[in-house]
Parts: C-alpha cells; structure tokens; sequence
C-alpha cells in the first residue's frame, strides 16, 4: 500500500504519524450535525483551531486513510502548517441506544 500523503517538497513528509489523539467532548447538539461538523470539508474550516486564528485547507480527505493538509493563520499572518491523517472516522452511537453507527 502507497502511502498517503505524497509531497517530496514537503517539510513535513517525514513526519511521523503513529501518534492517536482521542478528542472528546459533549455537545449540545444532535449527532448528525456534530458529526458533519467534522467531516464536511466546508464546515471543519469554519469552527476548528483557536479563537482568531483562520484556517486554509490545502487538501482535505476527511475519510479513513485521507489527510487533511492546512495552515492555520494567526493575526499578525504567522502561518502554521499542520498535517492530519485520519486512521478511523466512527460516529459512535449513544450509549444505550443499541444500534450501531450503520444502523438506520
């Protein structure tokens, strides 16, 4: 299997990305619009990264196996260029609901 992320010009191709970061958080919200919130390109833009910081997607593949190459911009025009490579996407059902997130 070919990797990924394919960039020989990249700082970052050589980045390593055997690390798993697990955000949780509870929202006052249905699921689904959680859930689009991150994997609809247009949306994840939008609210993700700090207050004031603006977000530049220079690819985005929000699906297992796909990578999300942006840059956030601060302010004063700083930018920092950041790498997301999304191993598993699962939209978790509630607890107690009983049916899996493929269910109808």
């Amino acid at each position: 299997m070919s990797a990924p992320f394919q960039n020989s010009g990249s700082p970052w191709q050589d980045w390593p990305v055997d690390r798993e970061i697990i955000l949780s958080r509870v929202i006052d919200a249905p699921r689904s619009v959680v859930c689009s919130a991150w994997t609809d390109p247009d949306q994840i833009g939008q609210w993700f990264g700090p207050d004031g910081m603006m977000i530049e997607s220079k690819e985005i593949d929000l699906r297992p196996g796909g990578v999300w190459r942006f840059d956030m911009v601060a302010p004063d025009g700083t930018r920092y260029t950041n790498r997301m490579l999304f191993l598993r996407i699962e939209a978790r059902p509630s607890a107690g609901n009983g049916r899996s997130a493929s269910a109808p």
